[in-house]
């Protein structure tokens, strides 16, 4: 009989359409048990049925109406909004194809469970140590601007590479039928981490894709307004500003006056009044910063979404160094916000491409709200209008490798090296550093730091040496940032605020006082140097 077959994976296109023949002749086999020995599991297999479309119109006919395609356009994977809605307890993670899941790449081994193991057994010294083995950053460099643009996990670009590999290998396994449900599997495990509902959070490419996902999606016309700091992300600003001169709404940029009382809670005292003083009544979104970019300042969140409550505004927050650098808990504190968007390359350390979108749930029993609050894709594919999830996870033929290495990056920190220990490290060591360049900068006029160590982390901005004899530029801040980067081969942005040059420092874990004590030794080198 037919049925000691127990086929579940069929390698090759022949050996199913042989197969397929036998079944055919097999008429004493009711049909339907005929077509249930064609639902072969999804991963890393060809389904039989379609095959069938080309072979038997009539039997494919019947077979597609049980087991057609499931998921967006005509990807011959499961329906992602089905994977995405099941319970923790009823999902099974997909399978990482053999070659991805050994990593073995030119003969390289990838190892991350022997790598969990010995982080695990042997906790290893953050700083250099740590740099040499699991990241990528040149030995020969003072690399203090982590905060820029990141610098991957060694493991998480030698996964990238993997999926890379493999999906060359065989194009339509990786994009019919791989792809999908990994991508699903590492939006799972955003949510998991970040402590939201899967079904509130999607994958972007960046935080910025993010930001015109919600921007560009809003409702507005004249007589609106949007409000922001002017310590705000430039091309957040640009983003709005264009909004704006569309929809014919009223941009609201309020300046926000530095240094910032020293004591903390007078200094987030100073941003709700700012705040609230000018957000209009009319605001329809207000956008708050996690940690500014150019002024390395966490914003009270809690405190500013209330103020944008009480004017009846939505609040859209830009965590793009969030992620990692902070607990985040869509559950619980970060509630506040209706919007928030982060990327993963900077403090999570995955390879660049990948970052997420989160929007607050409905209201539950309000049947007046929608189900989702999630704006719609700016990119229009095969999944639009299918599921929100649907319509972000495909926007074409690209590379989605940074996205599927979520997974084994979330386990990195974890597992590995420890997430609370991984923080309080680079907490610790950003405030030791900052003690560190205001006593040697103090005696020559610098060392002022840009508000209180408490709203700092794990960048903070530190003044230099007052040298020049007159206003700084924005031309001198490039001089010294250039100085820094050709002759000394230390890497760290140099900013011009009223009138001063600051650096902005930043401690990623695999930072040590030694690089911030020549950085310390360096700059009144340069500030006594001929470039001035």
């Amino acid at each position: 009989m037919m049925v000691q077959l127990g086929l579940h994976r069929i390698p090759s296109r022949g050996r199913a359409l042989r197969s397929l023949n036998v079944l055919r002749r097999t008429r004493d086999v009711p049909r339907v048990a005929r077509r249930r020995w064609f639902d072969f599991p999804s991963q890393r297999v060809r389904r039989v049925a379609t095959f069938c479309t080309s072979i038997h119109a009539k039997e494919s006919t019947e077979i597609a109406q049980e087991d057609g395609y499931r998921s967006i356009g005509s990807f011959h994977s499961d329906d992602v909004e089905e994977l995405l809605r099941k319970s923790a307890c009823d999902y099974t993670p997909p399978q990482l194809p053999e070659l991805v899941a050994q990593g073995s790449l030119l003969g390289q081994e990838l190892g991350i469970e022997r790598i969990l193991e010995r982080l695990q057994s042997d906790p290893m010294p953050f700083g250099h140590q740590l740099r040499e083995e699991h990241f990528l950053i040149e030995p020969e460099w003072t690399f203090l601007n982590h905060g820029a643009f990141g610098g991957a996990v060694r493991v998480a670009l030698e996964r990238a590479t993997a999926w890379r590999w493999y999906s060359e290998r065989q194009p339509l396994r990786y994009f019919d039928r791989d792809l999908l449900p990994h991508l699903t599997y590492s939006l799972r495990e955003v949510a998991r981490f970040v402590g939201a509902d899967p079904s509130d959070i999607v994958l972007t490419q960046n935080a910025t894709s993010a930001l015109n996902a919600v921007l560009q999606g809003l409702k507005l016309e004249a007589g609106d307004h949007i409000f922001l700091f002017d310590t705000s992300y430039g091309s957040v600003k640009t983003i709005a500003r264009e909004v704006c001169s569309r929809t014919g709404a009223t941009l609201d940029i309020a300046s926000v006056p530095l240094p910032l009382p020293e004591d903390p809670s007078d200094a987030m005292h100073a941003l709700e009044r700012i705040a609230r003083d000018h957000m209009s009544d009319n605001t329809k979104l207000a956008i708050f910063d996690h940690t500014t970019s150019n002024t390395a300042i966490n914003m009270p969140l809690e405190r500013l979404c209330d103020v944008a409550r009480e004017k009846g505004a939505l609040t859209l927050v830009d965590g793009a160094h969030g992620l990692m650098a902070h607990e985040l808990n869509f559950s619980g504190s970060l509630r506040c916000a209706d919007y928030y968007v982060s990327n993963c390359h900077k403090w999570l350390g995955s390879p660049k491409g990948v970052g997420f979108l989160w929007a607050a749930p409905s209201p539950e029993g309000d049947s007046s709200s929608p189900a989702t609050n999630l704006p719609k894709p700016l990119i229009i594919s095969h999944g639009y209008d299918q599921g929100v999830w649907s319509g972000f996870v495909w926007d074409g033929c690209r590379d989605y490798s940074s996205a599927l290495t979520l997974p084994l990056l979330l386990q990195f920190w974890e597992d590995g090296l420890g997430l609370e220990r991984s923080r309080q490290y680079m907490k610790s060591t950003l405030d030791s550093a900052t003690e560190l360049l205001t006593h040697a900068w103090m005696p020559l006029g610098g060392g002022r730091r840009i508000c209180s160590g408490e709203l700092h982390g794990p960048m903070a901005l530190v003044s230099l040496p007052a040298f020049l004899g007159r206003a700084a530029t924005s031309a001198d801040a490039k001089k010294v940032q250039d100085a820094l980067h050709l002759s000394f081969r230390v890497e760290v942005p140099v900013k011009c605020l009223n009138d001063e040059l600051w650096v902005r420092i930043s401690a990623s874990v695999y930072n040590e006082m030694k690089d911030y004590e020549t950085l310390a030794r360096v700059i009144p080198e340069i500030c006594r140097g001929s470039l001035w």
